[in-house]
């Protein structure tokens, strides 16, 4: 199954992954001890290994896609913390 995470500006485009780390996808993340995974969306690098910048921009769309997977997968779950709060997660 091939997954992937985009950050979108509110007109659909991507932002300038030749630059910025702006998408990641199941082949590039890093994967916790039972299979799941985190992404954190950052303005600023926490040192996550699976971190997404936000390229400097406030406001934007997260798009979270997959194709041809077995089962259908579980909801994702979301949640702001302050990035301070990285490191423990």
């Amino acid at each position: 199954m091939f997954w992937n995470l985009c950050l979108w500006n509110p007109f659909l485009h991507t932002y300038d992954y030749t630059h910025e780390r702006v998408t990641i996808n199941g082949a590039h993340v890093s994967y916790e001890p039972d299979g799941s995974w985190r992404i954190v969306v950052s303005e600023k690098d926490p040192g996550h290994p699976n971190w997404v910048s936000t390229a400097g921009r406030s406001k934007g769309l997260i798009w979270l896609r997959w194709f041809l997977p077995d089962e259908t997968p579980a909801h994702p779950q979301c949640r702001v913390v302050d990035v301070a709060e990285v490191a423990a997660l």
